[in-house]
């Protein structure tokens, strides 16, 4: 789980305005940070800070699935 959701608080923040709850530009408070959200006609930028939270290692193709065969 990650602390904040972009793809989220960008339908979020296109919702809202559809609704007319907000204009073009958003701040969406998220426990991971806040995203700043713009809207234009067929675009949707957001800005916002990253940091790692997660660290993995790829197992490559087989031994992903433990179903796998």
């Amino acid at each position: 789980m990650t602390l904040a959701c972009g793809t989220g608080a960008c339908a979020c923040a296109v919702a809202a305005r559809d609704f007319g709850w907000v204009g073009d530009r958003s701040l969406i408070h998220l426990p991971g940070g806040d995203l700043e959200i713009e809207l234009s006609e067929m675009e949707v930028t957001m800005t916002g800070g990253a940091e790692r939270t997660f660290r993995g290692k790829w197992l490559g193709k087989r031994g992903c699935w433990p179903d796998e065969d």
